[in-house]
């Protein structure tokens, strides 16, 4: 318990950093890596205290029984930075991010792309039978205009013959 430790109870200020660390991916993070350092507004990590009294948790470390070091072995490398660790992983989520983002969008080009083929193959296809009708319109215009030529030609014609027929009658009459 904290009083066991020299603290005083601070259930409200326990929960109220709690509360931070839940709307912080930062402050998550480092609590997660057992930072307890700093205030969860400064670059460090949460903190139950002060800072004088407060120590890192060091996550603790197996040593197996009778091993050694080996002569001429590599050595590990140093643990990274946990600001490099944390922000590194904030990296790694934003990444993630854009990646689903960027095949959402190459989805949705996608889809547009073939519905802009449709859309031409659908326009190509509306203009073909306009084109057609247009055609189809131009070859009844003409033939319209030859019929109409001709009916006048041969209205010309029946009048002419009618004044030829009428010009007989009244010829025979004349002859008695």
């Amino acid at each position: 318990m904290l009083t066991d430790h020299g603290r005083g109870a601070a259930l409200p200020e326990i929960t109220e950093r709690l509360a931070e660390v839940a709307t912080s991916d930062a402050a998550t993070e480092q609590l997660r890596a057992g930072l307890l350092l700093g205030d969860v507004g400064d670059a460090g990590a949460l903190t139950f205290g002060d800072e004088e009294t407060t120590t890192p948790r060091a996550k603790p470390t197996k040593k197996v029984p009778g091993s050694r070091k080996v002569p001429g072995s590599k050595p590990r490398p140093a643990p990274q930075d946990p600001d490099t660790t944390l922000e590194r992983r904030r990296i790694e989520r934003e990444l993630k991010t854009a990646d689903r983002v960027s095949q959402a969008a190459r989805r949705d080009a996608d889809r547009a792309a073939t519905a802009v083929r449709h859309a031409k193959t659908a326009l190509n296809a509306a203009t073909d039978t306009l084109n057609q009708a247009q055609a189809s319109l131009d070859r009844t215009q003409r033939r319209l205009e030859r019929d109409e030529a001709d009916s006048a030609a041969a209205s010309d014609k029946a009048e002419a013959a009618a004044a030829e027929a009428a010009r007989l009658r009244a010829a025979l009459d004349a002859l008695g």
